[in-house]
Parts: C-alpha cells; sequence; structure tokens
C-alpha cells in the first residue's frame, strides 16, 4: 500500500512539472520565494525555490557563486520576497529551473522583510565566514495532537547564532505542522555553539537547521 501511494505521488508530480513549465520556455517567471539553500562552503551556488501563482510545481533559480558575489542582498534576505527572474527554462534536471548568468535577470519586486532577518548577520557563503560549530543540542517533543495524526517529517528554520554562541533569532523556513514548528523553535533556542568567525572574529552568523521529527514504529 505504502508503495502504491508513493507512486502514485511521483506520478502526480511529474504531471505538475509537465503543465506548468516546457523546457525552452522563455521568462519572465514572478512569483514568492518560498524557501532557498545554498550549495558549498566559500564557494556557494544559491539556489532560490520560486513558488508563481497558479503553479503547482515549485521552479528552481540557481545562481553560480560567481553571479552571487555581484549582487548585493544575502540568501535569507530573499525569503517570502516576490521576486521575477528572466531566462529560459533548463532541460538537462529533473526539476525545473532557470540558470542566472547575470545579475540583471533578477528583479526583487517587493521587500516583505522592512526589517533584515539576523540585522547585520554575515551568511555562510561570505568571504572569510567559518560557519558555528554546534556544542550543545536539545531534542524537541512530539505534541500529542501531532502523534495522534502520526505526522512525521522535516521543520526547515533559520538560524541567526551570535558571537557568544547562542541563538539569536529563529524563523521557520519550511513548516511541517505548527504545533511541531513550535517544538522545533523552542528546542532550536536552547542549542549552544562555538560562534561563527569572519576574519577570525566572532561574529553573527546565519544558518540553515533541518530538525526530523520521527515516530518510532513497532516492529512486524
Amino acid at each position: 500500500m505504502i508503495r502504491i501511494l508513493f507512486v502514485l505521488a511521483l506520478a502526480g508530480v511529474s504531471l505538475g512539472r509537465q503543465t506548468d513549465y516546457t523546457a525552452g520556455q522563455q521568462g519572465p517567471f514572478c512569483g514568492v520565494i518560498e524557501s532557498y539553500r545554498t550549495i558549498g562552503r566559500g564557494s556557494c551556488e544559491l539556489h532560490l525555490t520560486l513558488k508563481a501563482a497558479g503553479a503547482s510545481t515549485p521552479l528552481d533559480i540557481v545562481i553560480p557563486d560567481a553571479i552571487r558575489k555581484q549582487m548585493s542582498a544575502r540568501a535569507a534576505d530573499y525569503f517570502q520576497e516576490d521576486l521575477c527572474v528572466s531566462g529560459t527554462i533548463g532541460g538537462d534536471r529533473p526539476a525545473p529551473y532557470v540558470l542566472v548568468t547575470a545579475p540583471s535577470q533578477i528583479e526583487r519586486k517587493s521587500h516583505r522583510n522592512t526589517v533584515p532577518f539576523g540585522g547585520n548577520a554575515v551568511d555562510t557563503c561570505a568571504a572569510g565566514v567559518r560557519p558555528p560549530r554546534l556544542l550543545k543540542e536539545t531534542k524537541p517533543s512530539y505534541t500529542e495532537s501531532a502523534m495522534r495524526q502520526k505526522i512525521e517529517g522535516i521543520v526547515v528554520m533559520d538560524v541567526v547564532v551570535g558571537p557568544d554562541g547562542r541563538v539569536a533569532d529563529a524563523r521557520v523556513m519550511r513548516s511541517l505542522e505548527p504545533s511541531l514548528d513550535e517544538q522545533a523553535l523552542g528546542a532550536l533556542r536552547q542549542w549552544e555553539f562555538q560562534p561563527g568567525t569572519r576574519d577570525d572574529k566572532p561574529v553573527s552568523v546565519i544558518v540553515t537547521i533541518e530538525m526530523t521529527f520521527a515516530l518510532r514504529h513497532p516492529l512486524d
């Protein structure tokens, strides 16, 4: 039964991709940035997940390190922003994407976050930055309602680790379920880190943390 449901889910995603985007399709493509991720350290490729109105499939905006360095915004600044990207849908990857080859392809339509998340905190892709290292971890707890509903999955959070190694701020970037989101944030605020540094001096650094909720299943 689980295998059948999984196959049906994959089939639905595939159909959505065919309907929403076609390889070679020309932009601009506009929507809200639902999440982001960086790949690499020092030399970072930035990926922005854009969700267009009426589209069932998100679009991956790929920004190579050389282009990212020409842009003033930090990775975290794009979260939940209205944005348009010009370019062509690539067809050589499983998911639809647009490769950014010049900063002018990105147009930030609105800045929903009037106060930048983390203030002057830097991200791990900034030059000379060494990311924080986890020293003390507190596990989140399951809520009764989530257990009854057998909810499992991952909460993805943006976290500002201050120069003192403590969590200065945090927000949910990808939600799982409201009560579990709160449990994840509550546990995270108790974590302690060796501070991140820039040019060997402690600074506030923005990192992305995934917290997994998984129920223990009895053995067959």
